[in-house]
């Protein structure tokens, strides 16, 4: 191909353009470039999806924990509002019958002070519970919980639910693993 060009003293120069034959072929083609692109694509918009569910999942099992932990600080509160001269007995004949494994059972006067743990007998030892996550929670809300605190008492990680009722707070603990939570 041969172009004439006028430059500034009206000479004309010829000036020739010639197809050279490409010697560096290009890695991938454009079909090949575009598809990459579009998998790619999916593959980091299914990445996102997949990292969203695991965090819903793991707020929905955390909801359930705390609804059953929930029901049974209530269904603890009417055995002892029938019974209320009784509260270590109710509460160790509720946990022989209790389906879930290993079950703790807290109860806390509205000052903060232990009056129950199924697990420490000498209930004067533990100390005020009032500026725990759940029971400040549960005082201000009527119902609270924490997630994977290490217990003070016993120094095992627990799942906790607290409920507010009339004159004392019933907390319910249930033992959490790296491998429950996940």
């Amino acid at each position: 191909m041969r172009l004439l060009l006028l430059c500034g003293e009206s000479k004309l120069k010829n000036i020739t353009y010639m197809n050279l034959p490409v010697t560096q072929k290009h890695f991938l083609s454009f079909s090949r470039k575009l598809f990459l692109s579009v998998i790619s694509l999916f593959l980091v918009f299914a990445a996102c999806f997949m990292a969203y569910q695991y965090q819903r999942e793991k707020e929905y099992k955390v909801e359930l924990l705390n609804i059953q932990l929930q029901d049974c600080n209530n269904l603890l509160y009417e055995k002892l509002h029938d019974h209320p001269q009784d509260m270590t007995e109710v509460i160790s004949d509720y946990l022989q019958h209790n389906v879930l494994k290993d079950l703790r059972i807290t109860v806390v006067n509205l000052d903060g002070k232990v009056l129950f743990d199924s697990q420490e007998q000498n209930v004067e030892q533990l100390g005020n519970h009032l500026d725990r996550e759940e029971v400040q929670k549960a005082l201000y809300n009527g119902v609270g919980f924490d997630v994977r605190r290490t217990s003070e008492t016993t120094g095992v990680p627990y799942f906790y639910s607290a409920t507010l009722y009339k004159d004392y707070i019933i907390r319910c603990l249930l033992y959490t693993s790296d491998a429950a939570d996940e």
